[in-house]
């Protein structure tokens, strides 16, 4: 068992092929985050329409406002009580009119809202495989398929 294997059972972070991807496909958004993408695999694809998403409103902002240079950064992205937690910074260009301001703000709210529907639908999908899953009770709340939820191996739950 390599290095990376070890490392995903114990503390449950995506395999780094999948992490590798995600940062590839979205480097503007997820290339700052100091510890990687710390959920599981089966995250993945809410992950991957996530991200795509905001990378599409962000690109629709730019084109209509190029002045505003407007970005979105993931600082963390992990689970917390069982769902996703996706924490982002809003960067522009600097010394922007005050109607400039309320072009941004659209695009956070929007944005905002891509990634609360994300974290509430990540508490109905397995963290481990991507299917169908439910909140655990836990001391460690997670959320898991029938197959993964029964599974009591280390790494699992």
């Amino acid at each position: 068992m390599g290095r990376d294997e070890i490392r995903h059972q114990v503390d449950h972070r995506m395999k780094t092929e999948l992490q590798n991807q995600l940062v590839g496909k979205y480097k503007a958004i997820l290339s700052g985050l100091d510890w990687g993408i710390e959920c599981e695999d089966g995250w993945y694809w809410l992950l991957d329409q996530l991200c795509y998403s905001i990378q599409s409103e962000v690109e629709n902002a730019n084109t209509l406002w190029p002045a505003l240079r407007f970005s979105v950064k993931a600082v963390q992205v992990k689970p917390k009580y069982g769902s996703l937690r996706f924490y982002v910074d809003f960067i522009s260009a600097q010394n922007l009119e005050d109607h400039d301001y309320d072009k941004i703000h659209k695009y956070m709210d929007k944005i905002g809202g891509m990634i609360s529907f994300a974290e509430r639908m990540s508490g109905t999908i397995c963290e481990v495989c991507g299917q169908p899953g439910k909140a655990s009770k836990h001391m460690y709340p997670r959320t898991l398929c029938e197959q993964h939820f029964d599974n009591k191996e280390p790494g699992n739950v």
